[in-house]
């Protein structure tokens, strides 16, 4: 009997300590989590399993003690289902372009009619980019007071130099595309149901390889979102414009990292807005002459 009680009483101590080992270690894991010193939560769920299944062990002298142990297993399995929605959340994942501009239409409704709208958007030959920017300028009619100020590459590929092959291809795209932006902006605002709304579209060119590119809501601070170039390809020779690698910036995020890269496109964006050569300027209704 005495083996037996003493065997028991190591069984007891390994469960009893075993338990507070696992939920320190937990504990830990959640900060370097949300530090981000670790990625991922797999991590999770062999150390959950390991505090139910020593609580389990306890027996009925210790019932106190195991109620404890399953309140704190299912606050910590709330917050691994939290972080996991975090994680998982667009802020924390890499987007496609379709994506962006399906996310940027549901924020969008959040504006309330006639609020002053700023639309920076620092694109490249807006080839495919287009496509989904005019639903959204004509199908929001709560943008009933709009300033949109896009950035597009030079029509002129001479003025780009040594600038690699695939940014001067771009650039031969541009007229093409002033046009067909220039036909698009002017039949939406011919539209009876449209003429209630003020708006003023321009355009302007810079001359200079890409790196920073995207498009923010910048009055009122929304969302910005904001791809990276690279050198890609096997043999890192094929310069690519980012996509589907678009990140999705909060305008009111409290995170250095985020502050961050907002200014980075708030410095390129009104770097080249500032020194850009005119292309085209659009006004409803039409601007008074003096």
């Amino acid at each position: 009997m005495a083996t037996v009680s003493v065997v028991e009483k190591i069984r007891r101590a390994v469960i009893f300590w075993g338990v507070r080992v696992g939920i320190a270690v937990m504990v830990v894991l959640v900060v370097l989590l949300h530090l981000h010193v670790i990625e991922g939560i797999d991590f999770f769920l062999p150390f959950s399993a390991l505090v139910l299944l020593l609580s389990e062990q306890l027996n009925d002298s210790t019932v106190r003690f195991g109620a404890q142990i399953d309140a704190i297993g299912n606050k910590l399995g709330e917050q691994s289902a939290a972080l996991r929605d975090l994680i998982e959340s667009p802020s924390f994942k890499l987007l496609a372009l379709s994506e962006c501009t399906t996310d940027l239409s549901k924020a969008l409704t959040s504006i309330p009619p006639g609020s002053p709208v700023l639309i920076e958007h620092f694109g490249l030959d807006m080839t495919q980019a287009w496509v989904y920017f005019e639903p959204l300028l004509r199908t929001h009619a709560n943008l009933s007071n709009v300033e949109y100020r896009l950035l597009m590459l030079t029509d002129d590929a001479s003025k780009l130099g040594s600038a690699e092959e695939e940014v001067k291809n771009w650039s031969r795209n541009i007229p093409w595309s002033v046009q067909q932006i220039q036909r698009d902006v002017s039949a939406i605002f011919r539209e009876p149901e449209q003429q209630f709304r003020r708006v003023k579209f321009e355009v302007r060119h810079y001359a200079a390889t890409p790196v920073v590119h995207g498009f923010r809501i910048a009055r009122p601070d929304l969302r910005c979102y904001m791809a990276i170039c690279r050198w890609g390809g096997l043999d890192c020779q094929k310069y690519e414009w980012g996509e589907p690698q678009y990140h999705r910036l909060d305008g009111e995020s409290s995170s250095p990292a985020v502050r961050d890269m907002l200014k980075i496109f708030d410095g390129y964006f009104g770097h080249y807005w500032q020194i850009g050569s005119p292309s085209f300027v659009f006004e409803f209704p039409p601007p008074v002459a003096r």
